[in-house]
């Protein structure tokens, strides 16, 4: 049997120390040491460690701990708390000694564990740890600095586009405004220019038309002056004609009205007309063909309008002492087609290649100040370029500066009188 007396026997209010004993994480226990995911989670033995490392993959994790009591460990209760996380103090009950957490955030913890003695009495034999959880690169300070800057860019990328879009729909709209100035300001240049030529026309008729009477009953000696009256006002005529002619095919009116004639004695009649113009300015006017005549059927007046306008330009481009050159050939002969090839060359100021298909151009003018060039109303050949077209054919100029420029016309015809 035992022995004692009552009033020896005292209650265990010694203050137990408090370790920690085991880490889980995703339910499974880390060594020391022990590797996981590429890292060393524990270098020592946890109740040597006074901080942990965490990934943001390691967020859920179980702690073990214990109370250094022998005497009485069962009577031990504990209660936990993880600050930053926990808002109280987490109370176990019945034998648990573990604290397990699941789906931390990541950032600073303190995980704290007290425990009471023997007795039930709550002690202050705190323990603690460190936790720390990473988070993911893409919540990162770097990759916030890098949100924001993609973010900055991306606003200004956006302003940049919507500056240039505007900044393009405003040339575009100054653009179109420009072009509508220019229409409206060529549409004026033409209704007066149409209305000139209308006050000019009746006049000039009633002069060239009585100068034909005038001189089929002139004598030998009157009718070369008269004569040059006659081709000076006709070409005074055409220039006015001309004018009406860019009027019609601004809206589109120029039609084509062919009869039958010989082309051939036409264009050289009509090639020698200049011959005053030639003489006055000291200029050699040659003519040749490769065949005598050719009944066509061809539009006489705007045939007359495409040589009067190509040997105005020439004569009016060429110094005194140089040559202008009419010339003829057919080509393809068969049956009733024939394509005939006109050429129109002088020794005059050429055109810069800069300029050889802008000459074409409504009203162009070259830029040079002071130039020849600028002389003149800038429609003639945009107009000879229409009549060439509606006849179905082709124009092109060969030039070279201070060497001379060549005018190549080429129309097709069908023979009124076949060859045979």
């Amino acid at each position: 049997f035992t022995l004692f007396h009552p009033d020896n026997i005292r209650n265990d209010t010694s203050r137990p120390a408090i370790v920690l004993t085991e880490l889980q994480i995703s339910n499974k226990t880390v060594g020391i040491s022990q590797k996981m995911n590429g890292r060393v989670i524990l270098p020592k033995s946890i109740p040597y460690t006074d901080s942990l490392e965490l990934g943001y993959d390691q967020n859920g994790f179980t702690i073990e701990f214990a109370a250094l009591n022998f005497f009485n460990p069962q009577k031990i209760k504990y209660r936990y708390k993880l600050e930053g996380f926990d808002q109280r103090w987490q109370e176990l009950q019945g034998e648990s000694r573990q604290a397990t957490y699941t789906n931390i955030d990541p950032g600073e913890y303190l995980f704290k564990v007290v425990s009471t003695d023997a007795s039930g009495n709550w002690t202050d034999n705190e323990t603690s740890m460190h936790i720390r959880i990473y988070p993911p690169f893409w919540r990162t300070t770097l990759a916030y600095i890098i949100y924001a800057i993609l973010f900055c860019g991306t606003l200004y990328y956006l302003r940049h586009r919507g500056i240039q879009r505007i900044r393009k729909e405003f040339l575009v709209e100054q653009e179109r405004q420009q072009s509508k100035r220019m229409h409206d300001l060529d549409l004026l240049k033409i209704k007066f220019l149409t209305n000139v030529s209308h006050e000019f026309r009746t006049p000039l008729s009633l002069i060239i038309t009585p100068m034909e009477k005038l001189i089929k009953q002139a004598s030998d000696a009157e009718k070369p002056q008269l004569q040059l009256i006659q081709r000076n006002g006709r070409r005074l005529l055409n220039l006015v004609n001309q004018l009406l002619d860019f009027r019609r095919m601004e809206v589109h009116e120029l039609k084509l009205h062919p009869r039958t004639g010989d082309i051939i004695s036409f264009i050289q009649e009509l090639s020698f007309s200049f011959s005053d113009v030639a003489d006055r300015k000291n200029i050699s006017l040659h003519f040749a063909t490769d065949r005598k005549n050719l009944v066509t059927f061809f539009d006489h007046d705007k045939i007359e309008r495409i040589l009067f306008n190509l040997l105005s330009n020439a004569f009016k481009f060429t110094p005194q002492g140089g040559k202008v050159t009419v010339s003829l050939h057919t080509r393809d002969v068969q049956g009733q087609e024939a394509t005939l090839q006109l050429k129109v060359a002088d020794t005059g100021i050429g055109i810069g290649p800069e300029n050889r298909e802008r000459i074409f151009e409504r009203f162009f003018q070259s830029d040079l100040p002071d130039s020849i060039v600028n002389q003149g109303s800038g429609i003639g050949l945009s107009i000879t370029k229409e009549f060439v077209k509606l006849h179905g054919g082709t124009i092109a100029v060969q030039s070279a500066l201070d060497r001379g420029s060549e005018f190549i016309v080429s129309l097709p015809l069908r023979q009124a009188v076949p060859e045979g």
